[in-house]
């Protein structure tokens, strides 16, 4: 294994609050294989349940060295109140009637506020650990890297964006369907948590301006973890992490910089509701690999961004303009800033503010392995 020099700008950040038994053996798994290889992992377990202490101790077991951060909701609620004090209340939980009743389940069920907002657990991890690393993966317990997952983190480790991220569609006021008779004479449309956020968000980040993206994996720079973190805790600005971060991270007038996973590291499944069950997880192991030792990985780019564009349904929306395609990583430019493509279409006018599709010029990169795809969900 490559021996690593100097501090580590980057590390792996495992969210989790139930995990099963193979969940833990598989982060067991991660911890071992980025021993020495220049990024930590750390785990960060949301204790406000039974539920979690049971998980540390699974994980203390399995990972007698792991780097445990653990949280409860009292202290999200503690340390930032100024934008938490707007979920707490089941009955004016922000959001429609659909959002509100799925939430009221949830908590029911002994859930904390840590299940649908993300981004105040990881600020308090960002804190105890003052905030040293540059760059931070975040991602769930349930995700699957068919690869050697050093070869996959490093893969992006000359992209400076601030968000590495699947996708990035706008986002919309959720409609109900409407139904008649037992029949449904008009489906519904948005997004069910396109409401769920503090007030002072929604004035920051008006409804057109909205966007959502997965959380299933997710890079964030140190300066947009300070940003998020002084935002819920000074002024009170918070959302559904699923728009939160990355609506923010879109506003142009921040100056941060967003861009896509390459196509090839998207496995299917890879979405909120995708289920993997073992048998189909060691398929998807052998195949992944025999097709990278066949040499496979990059033929046909442009038919594999086609097919990756239509399985996470990534239209061109209102607004949108997507470039040809060519060989590269995908980065979302703040409107105003130049296309390094000369060829870019003309803007459309639109209402909601348009964000260019475009690829760098290309740098000279070394591969450093098996990086392998990326898969959601491994419930087993």
């Amino acid at each position: 294994m490559q021996s690593y020099q100097g501090p580590p700008p980057t590390c792996l950040l495992v969210r989790t609050h139930n995990p099963t038994p193979a969940q833990v053996e598989r982060i067991g798994e991660w911890f071992r294989l980025l021993q020495g290889s220049g990024f930590e992992l750390f785990v960060s377990v949301d204790v406000t349940a039974p539920a979690g202490l049971a998980a540390v101790s699974a994980l203390c077991t399995r990972i007698p060295a792991a780097r445990i951060h653990t949280y409860t909701e009292v202290e999200m609620i503690t340390q930032y109140f100024n934008s938490m004090q707007y979920f707490v209340d089941p009955v004016h939980f922000p959001g429609g009637a659909g959002a509100k009743r799925v939430h009221a389940e949830r908590r029911a069920q002994g859930y904390s506020l840590a299940w649908g907002l993300h981004v105040e657990p990881i600020c308090l991890w960002a804190h105890m650990m003052g905030f040293r690393f540059s760059h931070v993966w975040v991602c769930e317990d349930d995700i699957g890297f068919s690869g050697d997952l050093p070869s996959f983190l490093r893969a992006y480790e000359h992209d400076p964006a601030d968000l590495l991220t699947n996708t990035a569609a706008p986002s919309s006021a959720f409609k109900a369907p409407q139904v008649k008779c037992g029949v449904v004479v008009r489906p519904g449309s948005g997004w069910f948590w396109h409401d769920t956020c503090s007030p002072a968000y929604a004035r920051q980040v008006p409804s057109f301006a909205r966007y959502k993206t997965s959380e299933h994996i997710n890079r964030f720079s140190n300066r947009l973890i300070r940003e998020l973190d002084r935002l819920s805790r000074v002024e009170g600005v918070s959302a559904w992490s699923e728009q939160f971060v990355i609506s923010i991270a879109l506003q142009r007038e921040r100056g941060f910089h967003v861009s896509l996973f390459r196509p090839e590291h998207i496995g299917s499944p890879y979405q909120w509701n995708g289920r993997v069950s073992a048998r189909e997880w060691i398929r998807i192991c052998r195949e992944d690999r025999a097709a990278w030792q066949q040499g496979a990985a990059h033929a046909g780019f442009a038919q594999t961004v086609a097919h990756s564009m239509q399985s996470h349904q990534l239209e061109p929306a209102p607004g949108y303009m997507l470039p040809a395609l060519s060989y590269g990583m995908p980065l979302l430019l703040p409107t105003g800033m130049p296309a390094p493509l000369p060829s870019a279409p003309p803007p459309v006018q639109a209402k909601r503010r348009r964000i260019d599709f475009s690829w760098p010029s290309p740098f000279q990169e070394q591969r450093h392995g098996f990086e392998g795809r990326i898969y959601h969900a491994l419930k087993f």
